[in-house]
């Protein structure tokens, strides 16, 4: 019989049977977060499936997303790496054995479009039992000799629909933390994921693992306890770009019809996509509370489609072909953080019917931060804007071009727009008059073209620099990983030194064994002199200890001495109080707090809980 340790230890390690090697598609690196020992490890995925516009009854048929386009993705597959040393390793520890080995497996993955109104999907679970075959020596204590390739088939991603709202549509793996719970536990108890793959592995014999995996990279040389997670990017697998990102309510193109037009009979340009960006330079990249921000004057690019420009010159004598005509714009701007939230600024231009919009410089705005967060400023969401003279309308951009007869509008909204009510009629009061006319789903993700953060924030207590990682691979199966023996801490007291620098805090969490002893990881830069001082554990919140809450100090001070360039664990226990804490609370938000003799401190605030817990 193989130890339980061997045993957790493949448990880690075969969650990688969920996929076959990556061959085609977009290769993203992700981290994988094992159930047995909540450790990171390295693994790719790669998402093999491409896109396409469905045809919707537009005319001409785009050959670019506009907002409300239909888009497919291709049925594909799911890939991750396997590990060649698995069959090998399964055997030594006692899950595999000589011969056929099955095992049943369940994988979910969640796939991610920016700009559309799905936005995620899930797809799975997929049921797949992987197979390899293992021959060993008889003659020689049943020694390892060789295993079949595993044998498996990829899950396979269903084709899926979206609905552009708006801009590019970038398909990838979601970053994280979209998925529903699972069906992960004992008895298929759920469980709360934070990735976008997740394959759940049964073997022969009741055992089963999962592994919990999104975009980055294991950090091995963060904390002793183990790998941490470092987010990464995601490698889209296709693209369909949309430079045409707003939808407009255009008065002319609603009248503009049949042969004459050489449109499909019933077929108008009511509804007209436009390109439209703001952007803006030299605004402050701080603000400060009680004080009022400025944003400068801002730049409205719009771009009159042809389309649109061929609609106003097919209404005879409406427009003429060289002449410059003026172009009335309101623009609805959008802020968070701030007191007013939306303002509505106005600004003057020209166009002419075969060039187009010319440039619009809109007036700088005053905006009252309210000190809850960063002030992002976009264009605002549908329904926002103020009224533009008798209208009041739909989107966040009213232009009103002048014509050699009424002005011709475009309401414009970062939106998919469609008419849900043909019997309510056309109003040119705009939303006050066709309210229902219409269906209209907001882009979410509107760009931000300016932001500022809050001058008086207090500093981030994370060191500015950490230490250089010391290893890049996945931890290999010929151990867990596991702390690292202590540095012994001096006993004697160092002499301090003036100005002596307090050293950096490698920690980013820490636990308790059941004797009450906490590792900590300290370095000293290099370049620096000795760093030596005191190290303690408190609660950054107020925990209830008998009457009354209190701050508490959860360890026992201890003293370090760490020679330029070096690092040292060291081993703190738990004080009396932080002992009946960590009994109340598993885990308790604490900071980590070093000090010189000189004043010199380092902070940093992580997460204790006990070991095992």
């Amino acid at each position: 019989m193989r130890s339980a340790s061997s045993i957790s230890l493949l448990g880690a390690l075969a969650v990688l049977l969920g996929f076959a090697a990556p061959a085609l598609g977009a290769t993203t690196p992700n981290a994988c977060r094992y159930s047995l020992d909540t450790l990171y490890r390295d693994m790719p995925v790669a998402i093999d499936a491409t896109a396409s516009i469905v045809p919707d009854g537009r005319y001409p048929a785009p050959t670019e997303v506009v907002p409300g386009s239909k888009l497919r993705t291709t049925a594909g597959t799911a890939n991750v790496q396997l590990p060649e040393y698995l069959a090998r390793f399964g055997y030594n520890v006692g899950l595999l054995q000589p011969g056929l080995n099955q095992l049943q497996v369940k994988v979910w993955v969640a796939i991610s479009a920016t700009n559309t109104k799905e936005r995620v999907q899930t797809v799975g679970p997929f049921d797949l039992t992987a197979r390899t075959t293992i021959t060993v020596d008889p003659a020689d204590d049943n020694r390892f000799l060789s295993a079949t390739p595993w044998q498996y088939t990829a899950p396979a991603i269903p084709a899926l629909d979206w609905t552009a709202l708006g801009g590019d549509v970038v398909f990838g793996q979601d970053a994280g933390g979209n998925l529903p719970q699972l069906p992960l536990g004992p008895g298929g108890a759920l469980r709360a994921v934070t990735g976008s793959a997740v394959i759940h592995i049964s073997f022969e014999g009741g055992a089963a693992i999962y592994m919990d995996c999104r975009p980055g990279a294991t950090d091995v040389d963060i904390d002793f306890g183990g790998p941490t997670y470092k987010p990464g990017p995601v490698t889209p697998f296709d693209t369909e770009a949309g430079p045409k990102n707003t939808s407009c309510l255009n008065s002319v193109g609603r009248n503009v019809v049949g042969a004459p037009a050489n449109f499909p009979d019933g077929f108008n340009r009511e509804i007209d996509p436009m390109r439209i960006a703001l952007s803006t330079s030299g605004a402050a990249a701080q603000y400060t509370v009680g004080t009022p921000y400025t944003l400068p004057a801002t730049s409205l690019n719009a771009v009159l489609s042809a389309d649109t420009l061929a609609t106003l010159r097919s209404v005879g004598g409406l427009v003429l072909p060289d002449k410059t005509y003026p172009v009335e714009v309101g623009v609805t701007i959008a802020a968070t953080n701030t007191a007013e939230g939306v303002r509505t600024v106005r600004a003057a231009s020209t166009y002419t019917p075969t060039a187009g919009l010319g440039p619009v410089v809109l007036p700088e705005t005053t905006w009252t931060p309210t000190g809850a967060g960063p002030i992002q400023f976009t264009l605002a969401a549908p329904g926002n804007a103020a009224a533009a003279g008798p209208t009041l309308p739909y989107g966040s951009v009213f232009l009103s071009l002048g014509t050699e007869n009424a002005p011709a509008t475009l309401d414009c909204a970062p939106a998919a727009i469609a008419i849900a009510n043909p019997a309510i009629p056309w109003s040119d009061a705009g939303r006050t008059g066709s309210a229902g006319r219409y269906a209209i789903d907001a882009n979410p993700a509107r760009p931000v073209f300016a932001s500022a953060v809050n001058s008086q924030q207090p500093p981030v207590e994370t060191p500015t620099a950490t230490p250089t990682a010391t290893a890049t691979a996945s931890p290999q199966p010929t151990a867990s990983p596991g702390p690292p023996a202590a540095t012994p801490v001096p006993t004697a007291t160092p002499t301090p030194v003036a100005k002596a620098p307090a050293g950096r805090i490698g920690s980013t969490r820490l636990s308790a064994t059941r004797g009450g002893r906490i590792e900590v990881r300290l370095e000293c830069q290099s370049g620096s002199s000795t760093c030596r001082g005191t190290i303690a554990v408190t609660s950054v919140s107020k925990i209830k200890l008998g009457k009354r809450a209190k701050t508490i100090t959860l360890t026992r001070p201890a003293r370090y001495t760490i020679a330029p360039g070096k690092r040292q664990i060291v081993t703190l226990r738990l004080s009396k109080d932080g002992r009946a804490a960590l009994k109340r609370t598993r885990a308790i938000r604490s900071r980590i707090q070093i000090k010189t003799s000189a004043g010199v401190t380092a902070t940093r605030r992580v997460t204790l809980s006990q070991r095992g817990s």
